[in-house]
């Protein structure tokens, strides 16, 4: 169920004007996110500090106030405060159009923007990893991400199948045959990996079909 403002504040809702600015400087100080050092904590924590702010600048002011306490009467409509979840699944959404349409340094904004939120998103770490493998620049940081999300997902077939042949096309088959490897171990039944591991074995021309990316661009 969805919190209303008084409820982010831990406060009643006839609560005096002085009642609301000290329960959001309480709130304040016990989850503000330099308090926390572990990523996922510190994005937790973020996402939270937005809510309570929001929370706080509508019901200090007013004529915000009073706008805000007729949306929770019978048949007014509450201000919906977005969960990480629900701001997650948005921008991973928003991410994958971007990706689909080769708007590839747009979907890497909003995959990062997924990851402050959600620093466990496997596919967002997967395609946002892609893209930026196919920077030079970034291509360290990519491949880590990928590999961050085939951990997380190591059934997940597609993952494994799609890097390695990003991989093989770089020239790293050595690299791409390992991981497979460990693959066809984790996903017996994949025919698309026994596959690539034969072209691998075989040396046949594994590289993704259609061209290549342009990180700023859309396909050529």
């Amino acid at each position: 169920m969805d919190k209303t403002f008084y409820e982010i504040l831990g406060i009643e809702k006839a609560a005096s004007h002085t009642a609301v600015l000290e329960a959001f400087r309480e709130l304040v100080r016990q989850h503000h996110p330099d308090k926390f050092k572990e990523p996922a904590e510190k994005a937790a924590a973020e996402v939270l500090l937005k809510d309570i702010t929001e929370a706080f600048n509508t019901l200090y002011n007013a004529r915000k106030r009073e706008e805000y306490d007729k949306t929770l009467l019978p048949g007014g409509s509450a201000t919906h405060v977005k969960s990480s979840q629900e701001q997650a699944k948005e921008f991973f959404q928003q991410g994958m159009a971007r990706y689909k349409a080769g708007e590839l340094s747009q979907a890497v904004s909003l995959f990062d923007m997924v990851l402050r939120v959600q620093p466990d998103h496997s596919a967002a770490l997967f395609y946002g990893g892609i893209v930026k493998m196919r920077n030079p620049k970034w291509r360290s940081q990519g491949a880590e991400a990928v590999e961050r999300a085939i951990g997380l997902e190591p059934y997940n077939a597609a993952y494994v199948v799609e890097y390695c042949r990003l991989l093989i096309a770089m020239g790293q088959s050595i690299r791409a045959t390992k991981i497979l490897d460990k693959a066809a171990v984790d996903c017996p039944t994949s025919d698309e990996i026994r596959d690539l591991l034969a072209e691998c074995a075989g040396g046949g021309d594994s590289s993704p079909k259609g061209g290549k990316f342009s990180l700023f661009g859309k396909k050529p």
